[in-house]
């Protein structure tokens, strides 16, 4: 679950964003305190960061969203995060959606319920035309194997997983 609290300056978001981030066990992010541990720890975006601030600018657009990137690819992000007042403008709002509909991690096997199942290597060439085919090919695998498949469970993991790459090869348009 991806949050976003916007409010006036001193209403609370801080405070929300934090009880939020305890209960819901997933980071809140402050794009002051995210500047703040990047410049004491002295990282790549830190020191861009510290330079703005030593001349008394305003940091960019692309170093915060780089640093809220940081974040995304991280363990803790994995299950959602809170944003506390950011963005705060239309471009910023923009490139925040980019980023939270990037898969930044890949995502875990769907194939866990499988055992023995291997994905086949990955292909060189056009990503696209090869992703659909191994989809195409993960498919016709997969309805080879539910035809055998006895437990019920593992039978509604195959359908499903049918219906998703079914939904990825023909979207809804």
């Amino acid at each position: 679950m991806d949050l976003i609290i916007l409010g006036a300056p001193g209403s609370g978001k801080g405070t929300q964003g934090g009880l939020l981030s305890t209960r819901l066990a997933i980071p809140k992010i402050s794009t002051g305190d995210l500047l703040r541990a990047a410049v004491k720890d002295g990282t790549a975006l830190g020191k861009k960061a510290q330079g703005f601030m030593d001349k008394g600018l305003l940091v960019p657009d692309d170093v915060i969203l780089g640093l809220i990137e940081e974040v995304l690819r991280s363990k803790a992000a994995a299950t959602g995060i809170i944003m506390d007042g950011f963005p705060r403008t239309l471009p910023q709002a923009e490139a925040v959606d980019r980023l939270l509909n990037t898969p930044l991690t890949p995502p875990p096997s769907p194939f866990a319920g499988f055992p023995g199942f291997t994905p086949p290597p990955p292909r060189p060439g056009d990503a696209a035309a090869l992703a659909r085919l191994e989809l195409q090919e993960l498919a016709a695998t997969l309805r080879t194997a539910q035809a055998k498949i006895t437990d019920r469970d593992t039978r509604a993991q195959a359908v499903y997983l049918l219906a998703q790459i079914d939904r990825a090869l023909n979207p809804p348009r």
